[in-house]
């Protein structure tokens, strides 16, 4: 049987399962899409599979692993697509969403598709697209659920979500943009889409900067990214970062903790 064009991968624990559920609720089946849920918990690890309301059949991969990029880790495993799209168990999806996004597939010849989110809880969309997402800082400002990848141009350049990055870790952020600097610098084909193809709860005063920057890990988590932008320009945003949480958060140690994850020893957190 042809392996399928894309797997739309939900990542969730095993206590929000039933979130992961709904988000497949009402999509349609559909032959060159797979539906897939990996959930972590501390349940027998396997695979089981469950039909919907109208007839779409899912598949949910358990394991007990820990942390967000392993469970991505093992969605790039598990997965039958082509290409992956790697979603949050609260976003929200429509058949014309995977339509307009398998059109996209079709029309581009690219290892990275990069698409853009409208919110779920408000009118417009989830973040300023007016500044460019294209370059090596213009990743940054790529979210997870944004990226459809190519499994096998990422596995024949040996690209993986680094697992010591993102929730469930020290440094619970920026894992999704390691990944895209590693795809970037391998050479992969990136294409930046207009359409706006997943909802998500916009959530505005829970992102809001002073909010955002009050994590310590978060913190040193941009350091971390900021080292591996390479040359001036790590340094450079290394230092705007940590301006931007002394005037967030109002604390001296705020821009320590950037620092301290700049200089943490990348071999450590690249791999």
């Amino acid at each position: 049987m042809k392996a399928p064009i894309l797997t739309l991968a939900v990542c969730t624990l095993e206590a929000d399962l039933q979130r992961a559920k709904a988000v497949f609720a009402s999509l349609a089946p559909i032959a060159e899409v797979e539906y897939l849920i990996l959930s972590q918990g501390d349940g027998t690890p396997g695979r089981r599979h469950y039909t919907n309301t109208v007839g779409a059949r899912i598949s949910i991969v358990t394991s007990a692993s820990r942390g967000l990029s392993r469970n991505r880790n093992i969605a790039l495993t598990e997965a039958s697509g082509d290409r992956i799209w790697f979603l949050d168990n609260d976003i929200e999806i429509t058949n014309g969403d995977i339509a307009g996004l398998l059109d996209e597939i079709d029309a581009h010849n690219a290892h990275i598709h990069v698409c853009r989110i409208r919110c779920s809880d408000c009118d417009g969309d989830y973040k300023d697209y007016g500044r460019s997402r294209n370059g090596l800082l213009g990743l940054l400002r790529v979210s997870s659920i944004e990226i459809i990848a190519d499994r096998h141009g990422l596995a024949d350049k040996g690209i993986r979500f680094n697992e010591s990055l993102g929730l469930g870790t020290a440094f619970p952020s920026g894992e999704e943009n390691l990944l895209l600097i590693h795809a970037w610098r391998a050479g992969l084909r990136f294409h930046f889409s207009p359409a706006t193809l997943v909802a998500h709860p916009c959530l505005l005063e829970e992102r809001q900067p002073r909010q955002a920057w009050r994590n310590p890990g978060m913190l040193r988590s941009k350091g971390i990214i900021a080292r591996q932008i390479g040359g001036w320009r790590s340094v450079a945003l290394c230092l705007w970062w940590g301006a931007r949480a002394l005037r967030y958060t109002g604390s001296a140690m705020a821009p320590l903790r950037v620092l301290d994850g700049f200089l943490r020893d990348s071999r450590r957190v690249t791999r």
